[in-house]
């Protein structure tokens, strides 16, 4: 995919893209990410290089309408990859929301890693996610472990969203009350937050 990419970037000015009406995008033949509404989350594999499939990307989606990316942080993936997806983003017009899910961080200090590299390239939004418990990697269980080791203020991020489950949490059996506790958590810091949901809608 990225070798496509790659010489198709180079060779040609017009792309040949399509929105599928499950919202994958698809340039040239090859997947690059997933419209959920108005915001573009790019589709990233483990180690793979971010810079190919956000150019393709911002060749075909105006900044005007989709100028937050969410980058999705696989259970596996590296925290250096994370940071370079979201510097590509900022460096083409993007602002790019990178994903924190807290079974995903080893420890406090993998953590500090995380935030601090994001915070160095000025990057002060993000999307805290307890992450899969099917892929736990440390020491963190939930979303408000990683709020409560300070990182948050100490790097200070202006805006944290949280994710909200309308149609309930399958991983969570007391997700109503979890998230109201994130958000008077949130609220009592000053962060600016939103709770971001998907929905579907059948036809």
């Amino acid at each position: 995919r990225i070798v496509i990419l790659n010489k198709t970037l180079k060779e040609y000015s017009n792309l040949e893209a399509v929105i599928r009406l499950d919202g994958k995008v698809v340039v040239e033949g090859e997947e690059v990410g997933l419209l959920k509404g108005f915001e573009f989350i790019p589709s990233l594999s483990q180690g793979e290089k971010a810079a190919p499939i956000l150019s393709a990307a911002r060749k075909i989606l105006p900044k005007e309408m989709f100028n937050e990316v969410y980058v999705a942080f696989i259970p596996g993936d590296s925290i250096s990859n994370i940071i370079e997806a979201s510097r590509n983003l900022k460096s083409q017009g993007f602002s790019p929301i990178p994903h924190c899910p807290a079974r995903s961080i080893k420890d406090e200090d993998q953590l500090d890693l995380f935030l601090s590299g994001l915070a160095k390239e000025n990057i002060k939004k993000v999307l805290a996610i307890g992450g899969s418990p099917k892929n736990k990697a440390g020491i963190f269980d939930k979303t408000m472990d990683i709020f409560e080791t300070g990182l948050f203020e100490k790097y200070e991020f202006n805006k944290i969203n949280i994710a909200g489950h309308p149609e309930g949490n399958p991983d969570d059996d007391n997700s109503e009350n979890n998230l109201s506790i994130k958000c008077d958590w949130l609220m009592k810091k000053g962060f600016n937050s939103s709770i971001v949901t998907l929905s579907l809608i059948h036809i």
